[in-house]
């Protein structure tokens, strides 16, 4: 008779929350539910949070908790998956801050580091998501020579264990939001598919998770029972390189891991209420010797972590920088092709709409208009434009698009405003975007969204575009897009994008703001081909709808185009940066559910 099939399953339970009292609560109920539920003696529990604010809580409660954990890691063989220091975002952060956010991970001056946790076990991080674009941070990662577990979220959820040069690849599933019989169902599909340990992520994001964490355990009991299963440690299997398929890993970036997996993490997010933060540790930097200031160091890592997100603005109300719209001296309504020429570069925009630009007499892109959406999970509602106006004055001369949208639910209309120009016979497009997006009566599902989405270039099959970022700082990294549908967000300031013989510049004109942005890319097949699109201020992730609603923002580009021509961003002269308005974002209006989901 065929022996039972053993399935192996790894429990990581991640932790990050802001504030210490939710912190503590979360711990405290999850440990409770552990300690006096019937498979507490079996179940090996992967805890992945940050060092903050636990172990920076001095109260006796949080000693407690510490002792508490330190018991279940000893006696029961749970692991901890340290985040980092804050558990900020790798790609937002410049090189010396993730040099110190992994540092600090285990010594820092505040003595909140994992160290005593770690020392009998080996190190293994699990940060919020990674970045494998820029050299630096790959050197970093090398020289380290922990384990790394970056997580993807494409369209197959893996999770990739990383340490030196080999990789092991293994089935994930995210648990978070998932009902019982959810949960139940995705775990019974996935032991018919796999011959590998499965890991489960369950994300303790608020009290009500931590409730369901029992029931999350009932049904892990209920398929032990039903199926051979045993819970494992998830490093071990770097051990065992003889069952398991562990592969050769290069950090270049032909490497064996995909883009979609180091590109589209969903705890990226890139909605306006995300860029806030990132708005915050711009103003931070601006302080040149913040990397000789240990708070303000501390303040630009905590910002960059999601928690400190949806502690701060994911619910209600917030203002930052809000300058008044930029007046234009009106001349016609314009319809039809408008062409905006200086030195040898053209603009082509027709009906409103950015569709080409011609260097010398050649075409760069691909003769598509831009366009501008929300989209639900099975409907795209397009903004539907109201006048188009020319206007020109002593140092500009160019377009308006006005256009609104009412989405079925709205409480409030969204709006948009784009002005296309050019700056004292200064060689390159700038696009200025305004955008309130509307409010909603109830809390719905945003599948992507585009205040303006331009398509690019086509890719035929077996050739690749090159995209080159610059981070604001100075450090730059390249990509190979290939001819494959799919989403991707690359961090930086700056962005070079060459197919064939066009060359595309994009840079978000931030001043002496050393922001690091995102741009949303994404790779579609129509046909035999392949359109590349960018997305600046969009993005092709869903989110709930609270990240975006009521919110309002600007942000400014500048496009230059070339046919067989090395692009760089050059100086602006000053007369032209006085003509630009700084990024800005804030909402005015809070959402009708004030949770964030």
């Amino acid at each position: 008779m065929k022996g039972k099939k053993h399935y192996q399953i790894g429990v990581i339970l991640r932790l990050n929350q802001f504030k210490a009292e939710e912190t503590l609560s979360l711990m405290e109920k999850a440990l409770s539910l552990l300690e006096e539920h019937t498979m507490s003696s079996e179940l090996k529990v992967h805890w992945n949070l940050p060092c903050i604010p636990l172990l920076e809580h001095s109260s006796l409660r949080a000693k407690a908790l510490l002792t508490r954990l330190k018991n279940r890691i000893d006696t029961k063989g749970d692991l901890l998956l340290p985040m980092g220091y804050s558990g900020a975002h790798h790609p937002f952060l410049l090189k010396e801050e993730l040099r110190y956010e992994l540092d600090w991970t285990f010594v820092n001056r505040w003595n909140s580091g994992w160290f005593e946790f770690l020392s009998s076990n080996s190190a293994a991080l699990m940060p919020p998501s990674m970045d494998f674009c820029r050299e630096s941070s790959k050197q970093l990662y090398r020289e380290k020579n922990y384990l790394w577990l970056a997580i993807s979220s494409g369209e197959r959820n893996r999770i990739y264990l990383i340490r030196g040069e080999k990789l092991l690849v293994l089935p994930f599933i995210d648990f978070s939001k998932l009902s019982v019989k959810e949960i139940s169902k995705a775990l019974k599909s996935s032991f018919k598919k796999i011959d590998t340990p499965l890991v489960l992520l369950f994300n303790l994001f608020n009290n009500n998770n931590t409730f369901k964490t029992n029931n999350f355990l009932d049904s892990l009991l209920y398929l032990k029972r039903r199926y051979n299963i045993s819970f494992c440690k998830i490093p071990q299997y770097f051990q065992d390189e003889a069952e398991l398929n562990i592969y050769s890993f290069s950090y270049s970036e032909n490497g064996d891991i995909p883009l979609e997996s180091v590109l589209t993490s969903k705890e990226l997010s890139d909605s306006p209420v995300d860029r806030v933060y990132r708005i915050e540790a711009c103003k931070i930097r601006e302080n040149r010797d913040y990397l000789n200031k240990p708070e303000l160091l501390k303040k630009i890592l905590i910002i960059n972590s999601p928690q400190y997100l949806r502690s701060k603005y994911a619910n209600g109300n917030f203002t930052l920088q809000t300058p008044p719209i930029k007046g234009r001296s009106f001349i016609a309504n314009m319809s039809g092709t408008v062409n905006l020429g200086e030195a040898d570069m053209e603009t082509v925009i027709f009906e409103g709409k950015l569709k080409n630009f011609s260097v010398r007499g050649k075409e760069v892109l691909i003769d598509e208009c831009s366009s501008s959406y929300i989209s639900y999970p099975k409907r795209q509602f397009s903004f539907e434009q109201s006048g188009i106006f020319s206007f020109e004055d002593e140092m500009s001369r160019g377009l308006r698009e006005i256009s609104g949208i009412d989405l079925p639910d709205s409480r409030s209309p969204g709006k948009l405003m784009i002005d296309y120009y050019l700056l004292n016979e200064f060689p390159a497009l700038f696009i200025s975007v305004f955008i309130t997006y509307p409010e909603l009566r109830s809390v719905q599902t945003i599948q992507s969204y585009s205040p303006l989405e331009i398509p690019l270039f086509r890719i035929t099959p077996g050739h690749t575009v090159m995209l080159e970022a610059l981070f604001p700082d100075g450090e730059k990294y390249s990509q190979k897009l290939p001819a494959i549908s799919g989403y991707y967000r690359f961090p930086g300031k700056t962005f070079i994008l060459t197919c064939g013989e066009s060359n595309l510049l994009v840079d978000f004109t931030d001043y002496e703001c050393r922001r690091v942005n995102l741009l949303p890319v994404r790779i579609r097949k129509i046909k035999k081909d392949y359109l590349l699109y960018i997305n600046p201020g969009g993005s092709y992730c869903s989110c709930p709808s609270t990240l975006i609603e009521g919110v309002e923002e600007h942000f400014t580009l500048m496009l230059i185009a070339g046919i067989n021509e090395r692009l760089s961003p050059p100086p602006i002269p000053a007369s032209v940066v006085k003509e630009l308005s700084p990024a800005w974002i804030g909402r005015y209006s809070a959402p009708v559910k004030k949770k964030f989901i």
